[in-house]
């Protein structure tokens, strides 16, 4: 069974997964594999997923692109909501991380 996208209205609608080619893609580029996320991972990992996760679809995006996207588009914390909802499809909604969606830590 194929790994599902989810769209994120940005600014069109961007599909988003993280399928074998997406998860390939942040493992080369974080040196991390998805199921190491956990919810005190910085900015920067969140972002390198939503690049990978939108790469996958559009892959003319670079990481700067991904994260004016989210600037102009979206906030923080719809980002995180997204990037458990991406991995949740990806690996199961069991082993997912519980990102916390406050920035107070």
């Amino acid at each position: 069974m194929a790994i599902p996208f989810v769209v994120w209205e940005l600014d069109i609608p961007r599909k988003l997964r993280l399928g074998m080619q997406g998860m390939v893609f942040y493992e080369m580029t974080t040196g991390k594999k998805i199921k190491e996320i956990d919810d005190d991972d910085n900015m920067i990992t969140l972002a390198r997923i939503l690049h990978s996760a939108m790469h996958e679809e559009d892959n003319t995006l670079t990481f700067e692109d991904t994260l004016k996207l989210i600037d102009d588009y979206s906030d923080f914390q719809e980002a995180k909501k997204m990037v458990t909802k991406v991995v949740s499809a990806a690996i199961g909604e069991s082993k997912s991380p519980n990102l916390k969606t406050s920035r107070a830590k």
